[in-house]
Formats: C-alpha cells, structure tokens, sequence
C-alpha cells in the first residue's frame, strides 16, 4: 500500500514539473500566436498614408509580429540550452506553418486578403527574432558561465 502511494506522489510531482514547463516555455508562443490570430481577424484594416506607405507599414508589423514568434518558440525549443542548428530549423518551421496558416485564415475574413509573399516577410521576421534570441541566449550562457 506504501509504494503505491509513493509512486502516485512521484506520478503528481512529475505532473506538475511538467505543467509548470509547458507554462514557462509554450504558453508565451501560445499566446503570441493567439495576439497574430486575432489581429489577422479583424476585417478591414484602416490604410497608413498613401499606397507605399501602407504597404511598408503592413510588411514592418508583419516582421514584428513574426520575429516575437521567431523568438519565443526558439527560446521554447531550446529551454535555456546551447542552441543548434536543429532548434533553429525546428523553429523556422513553426513560424513558416504559421505564417502560411495565418494567410490562409485571412482568405475567409472578410476585408482582408491572403497573399504569399507575406509569409515570406513572416519567416523573415522569425530569422530575425531567432537571430536576436539566439544572440541573448548566447550572452547570457557566456555571463553565467
């Protein structure tokens, strides 16, 4: 009777760990991911100034947008840890799904249009933002020894 009410506590201890993970390092590219969601809901966007205005500032907040999700999910992949190429790869690949699924989600929301070439930006935006993670990553493991 003993060892199983051990092992049931080692079992809601492991659990735990395991959630309080999953808040640490997913639920921010979670959340980010719903932030994208709900802007690419919104119908008709309102114009910035003139024709080539409104796209630079519509191709900058996608940029931004992606490469605080470049960001997080490389800072979730790798946990902390020495970051290789295999993290940055798997990372690329979640913001390119993203991006393409976002586009394909703004095809049915009315007001709005869907086009490849921003998913383009949006893989851009995440090479930079897991660019910029990865340096502070790097920073930080050469200061904490």
């Amino acid at each position: 009777m003993r060892q199983s009410s051990r092992g049931n506590q080692k079992s809601a201890i492991k659990n735990q760990k395991s959630i309080k993970a999953f808040v640490r390092w997913w639920l921010p590219v979670l959340v980010w991911m719903g932030v994208i969601f709900s802007g690419s809901s919104i119908g008709s966007i309102p114009r910035v100034g003139g024709k080539t205005t409104d796209g630079l500032a519509h191709r900058a907040a996608h940029l931004f947008e992606f490469a605080v999700l470049g960001a997080l999910t490389l800072r979730a992949v790798s946990k902390d840890k020495r970051i290789t190429k295999r993290e940055m790869i798997i990372t690329l690949i979640v913001v390119a799904l993203y991006g393409a699924s976002d586009e394909f989600h703004q095809r049915f929301t009315p007001g709005r249009s869907s086009e490849g070439l921003s998913v383009l930006f949006d893989v851009a935006g995440g090479i930079a933002g897991a660019w910029v993670w990865r340096q502070v990553s790097t920073n930080r493991q050469r200061i904490n020894g």
